[in-house]
């Protein structure tokens, strides 16, 4: 079983890891992600991919023992604390961020997740 992500650095590592991803190809952006995780200041991933330490496209395409449902579990617990509403401030940043990355609407029924501890990589929050 892979390992999973153990601190918010890793995931930011890997959220710019997505984003690179997703710029260099054509295939990178899953079809159905529901649950998207904004780090302010870094951007936005889906759990699959963020959620494992060092992942890469190559490894997010074999899928070998990933599973998105532990990466989700793992996020929220640890990392993820509020789920982004229409009316707070970085909702638009995030669902403009996975917006560009899928290139077409989020799925019906998606989540956007943000941390409320990116301070620990990126210093104090701003609005």
């Amino acid at each position: 079983m892979p390992e999973k992500v153990s601190s918010l650095a890793q995931v930011a590592d890997n959220i710019r890891e997505y984003q690179r991803a997703v710029a260099n190809s054509d295939t990178a952006t899953p079809s159905k992600v529901w649950h998207w995780y904004y780090l302010h200041g870094v951007g936005v991933g889906p759990s699959k991919f963020i959620g494992y330490v060092n992942m890469t496209q190559a490894r997010y395409d074999d899928g070998d023992g990933l599973n998105g449902g532990a990466t989700e579990t793992a996020l929220r617990g640890r990392f993820f604390i509020s789920e982004l509403m229409p009316a707070d401030p970085h909702y638009t940043a995030a669902h403009a961020a996975a917006v560009g990355l899928l290139a077409k609407a989020l799925n019906k029924g998606y989540r956007l997740q943000e941390s409320t501890k990116f301070h620990e990589i990126l210093g104090p929050r701003t609005p």
